[in-house]
């Protein structure tokens, strides 16, 4: 579990949201990497497609607030909460970071704070079916 700060000012606990939805974690490197914008760009594309599964979705990044903040001012901001992780605590609870080197995750926690899905990778994991898929299970056993 985890507590972080977004851009807007809001604090964004993961417990809280799980408690509701299901919850697709993004761990990305912050605006600076254009292949992780160009994949919070696709997943805000197919935001619908998880509304219906009833899954939400967070981005987290070291990015500071007042660093997310300008991002958002230069290049826009999406549609779900980009968190900011500037210690690298959360980073480091899921395994992704390795000495100086920070990877890309991608987690999907269920309604009963089970880790359904678990990816860690040099670069964004961009297979939105698979994770609709994953979703689509959860909402499956939910009935």
């Amino acid at each position: 579990n985890f507590t972080l700060n977004d851009a807007h000012g809001n604090s964004v606990t993961l417990s809280a949201l799980t408690a509701k939805k299901p919850t697709l974690i993004i761990y990305y490197l912050g605006y600076s990497c254009p292949r992780c914008v160009s994949h919070l760009a696709e997943l805000s594309a197919r935001k619908a497609e998880f509304d219906t599964l009833n899954a939400q979705i967070i981005a987290i990044s070291p990015d500071t607030v007042a660093e997310d903040k300008d991002s958002i001012a230069t290049y826009g901001d999406f549609d779900f909460p980009l968190l900011s992780d500037p210690n690298m605590k959360v980073a480091k609870a899921y395994g992704l970071v390795y000495g100086t080197t920070v990877f890309h995750g991608a987690y999907i926690v269920d309604t009963r704070g089970r880790i359904r899905f678990a990816m860690k990778s040099s670069h964004p994991y961009d297979n939105v079916d698979a994770l609709l898929e994953c979703f689509k299970e959860i909402q499956a056993e939910q009935k």
